[in-house]
Order: structure tokens, then C-alpha cells, then sequence
């Protein structure tokens, strides 16, 4: 097995207004939007404001007619305790 260092710089190009590009982005899409309950999610690792970045994804889709709300995601430094199995 051969190992090889990396090296990775990461270029950030902060948004001026997040909830702009959003609606941006979303509306080219062009998405057929159902009048329903839709559920957003999204991880927030890298992505800056993003309490800001889902609250335009929801007012989006209301302004589209549908109900979003929030799912949480599971990531991997959340712990869930696993049932116990009681072997005889």
C-alpha cells in the first residue's frame, strides 16, 4: 500500500447575501413545488450562516404554497443509544 500526503487549500468566496442566492439558485431550478408538507435538511459542516440558508429554502417554498419544516440529520457527533439485547 502506498501512502501519499495531500495538501488541499480551500478558497472561500463568502456570499454578500446568502438568502438571495438561495432564491436564485432555487428558482432555476424551476421546480414544479406541491402544495404539501416538504421537509428540509441539511447538514451544516462548511456552510456558513446556515440557520440564514434554511430559513430562505422554507420561505421559498411557502411563497410556492408548500409547508416545509425541519428534519434533524444525524451526523456523526450526535450519540444515539442503542437498544439493549439481552442474550439468554
Amino acid at each position: 500500500m502506498h501512502l501519499y500526503r495531500v495538501h488541499q487549500q480551500l478558497v472561500s468566496a463568502p456570499l454578500a447575501d446568502p438568502a438571495a442566492e438561495i432564491r436564485c439558485q432555487l428558482d432555476g431550478l424551476r421546480l414544479d413545488v406541491p402544495h404539501g408538507e416538504i421537509a428540509i435538511t441539511a447538514g451544516s459542516r462548511g456552510i456558513d450562516r446556515i440557520p440564514q440558508v434554511i430559513r430562505a429554502a422554507g420561505d421559498w417554498l411557502k411563497q410556492r404554497g408548500a409547508r416545509p419544516f425541519i428534519v434533524t440529520a444525524m451526523g456523526s457527533r450526535i450519540t444515539v443509544p442503542r437498544p439493549t439485547v439481552n442474550a439468554p
